[in-house]
Order: structure tokens, then C-alpha cells, then sequence
């Protein structure tokens, strides 16, 4: 049976792990609910003393920005960021578990490796891609751009919550981009249960259903039937790293027959 490689991004629908200390709906800040009496835009960006090379980031990576308050691999948060100014600010926001990995171990874990992917999308038509500093929106690949190098967390996640193309919160509440890697609107997002298949597929879109070329993977749309947080050997990373290649579940018979009964199969 030919080994399934959807690493469709069930991953960030299936982020069970650890629940942010602020409510991710895209309308609290610092990913949301902007307006003139708030002050959530320095805690991210600076006008004057950026240091990245793209869209007058605080951190040189945008990566690096969103670790000041959630940890990548162990490394240490500097917390939220006070400009000074008046207005409502984005509170401190502890160390989430599910970074709470070996940096060696993540560095070499199948999955959906921050800053370590190739360009290469398994079971996608496309590879990664970033956004080009002063070429919006043109967009190159993402190991080749500085401030990225491969998978980030912009590839999966909207920072501006709904001021940005913000999948519905009722599909999920990690702020998921409704344009994983910055490619096509996903739309029709509901639940993750029946639509996380489509989500995966805005990267893996050879994993798709074709009703037009009658061509369906395996099992369809149930990404999560296959992929997730190892059973046996959990990850507290997953999904940005795996125990597993490609992130499944169980391997490699074991995987099959939690669908195919032993003496029931064709």
C-alpha cells in the first residue's frame, strides 16, 4: 500500500497541545482589534529602529517576532513589547508547552519544520513561497529569501488576525491563514472535522479531490483519519515537528488497519 505523504498542515487545525493565554478569535490584540485608542502595532513593528528588511519589523525574521511571546524550540520569549504610547498594549504571554521541545531533537523531527523546509511541498503543485520586501505582491522562494528560509510562521498563520485573511474562527482558534503560503483563498471553511482536508490542501492541493478529473485521494478529505500527534511517542512540538515522517499517526501497518480489518481487506 503506497505510504501516504498528505503532512497536509492538520497540523495547525490539530493544535490541541496548548491553548494561547489570550483568546484567538483575531479581534483582542495583539492579533486584532485595532482602533485609535489602542497601542498593538509597536509590539510587532518599528518606524524608525526596524530591524528586519521586511515591513519594519521589530525582530529580523518574521519568525523572531512572533517568538517575543510564543517560544520556538526552547528559545526564550522576551514577552510583550511596551512602546510607551497610550492605549490598551498586548499583555506579557508565558512560554506555550507546545514549544517546549529539544532544539536538536526539532531540528531533525519529520513535519512541518519551521525555518527547515525545503521548497519542495509533498503532495503540492507549488513550493514555498514568501512575500518579497518591496515587491509585494510578488513573491519568491522562501529558501531563498532571508527572512524566512523555508516554512514560517506566517506560512500557516495570520498575525493580524481578522484584519488580515483570517480563516472563521468557528473553523479553528489559531488564527490559520484562510491563504496557507500566501497562495489561493480557502473557502467554505466551517469546522475542522469535515473541512480541515481543504485547508491542508490550499498546500497540498495534489491531495485534493478532483471531481472534474474524477481523481480522489485517499481517504479524501480525513487528513486526520492518518496524520496527527503520534499515539505512542507524542511530540509536545506537533505539529511543527513530528516523531513520525509526514506526520502520521501510527506506523507502518498499524496505520492501515485502524481503517482495514485484518481478513476484510480487498
Amino acid at each position: 500500500m503506497r505510504k501516504l505523504t498528505v503532512a497536509a498542515l492538520v497540523l495547525a487545525g490539530a493544535l490541541l497541545v496548548a491553548a494561547p493565554a489570550f483568546a484567538a478569535t483575531g479581534e483582542v490584540i495583539p492579533h486584532g482589534g485595532y482602533s485609535t485608542s489602542t497601542d498593538a502595532c509597536l509590539q510587532c513593528h518599528d518606524i524608525h529602529e526596524a530591524a528586519g528588511d521586511y515591513v519594519l519589523m521589530r525582530q529580523e525574521t518574521v519568525t523572531d517576532v512572533c517568538a517575543t511571546c510564543h517560544t520556538l524550540y526552547q528559545t526564550a520569549p522576551t514577552g510583550a513589547y511596551n512602546p510607551g504610547f497610550p492605549g490598551a498594549e498586548a499583555g506579557e504571554v508565558p512560554a506555550l508547552e507546545a514549544y517546549k521541545v529539544d532544539l536538536s531533537g526539532a531540528q531533525t523531527h519529520g513535519g512541518h519544520r519551521l525555518g527547515m523546509a525545503s521548497d519542495d511541498i509533498p503532495g503540492g503543485s507549488q513550493g514555498l513561497t514568501a512575500i518579497q520586501y518591496l515587491a509585494y505582491p510578488n513573491t519568491v522562494a522562501a529558501t531563498t529569501f532571508e527572512a524566512t528560509n523555508g516554512l514560517y510562521c506566517a506560512s500557516c498563520h495570520t498575525p493580524h488576525g481578522t484584519f488580515g485573511n483570517m480563516a472563521p474562527a468557528t473553523f479553528s482558534s489559531k488564527l490559520l491563514s484562510s491563504r496557507p503560503n500566501h497562495g489561493d483563498e480557502v473557502t467554505g471553511l466551517v469546522d475542522w472535522v469535515n473541512d480541515g482536508g481543504k485547508w491542508c490542501g490550499g498546500c497540498h492541493d495534489k491531495r485534493t479531490p478532483d471531481p472534474d478529473a474524477g481523481m480522489y485521494n485517499h481517504p479524501d478529505y480525513a487528513c486526520l483519519t492518518c496524520h496527527g500527534d503520534n499515539i505512542a511517542d507524542p511530540t509536545e512540538d506537533f505539529p511543527h515537528t513530528s516523531n513520525e515522517q509526514s506526520l502520521l499517526t501510527l506506523y507502518p501497518d498499524e496505520l492501515c488497519l485502524q481503517c482495514h480489518v485484518a481478513g476484510l481487506l480487498p
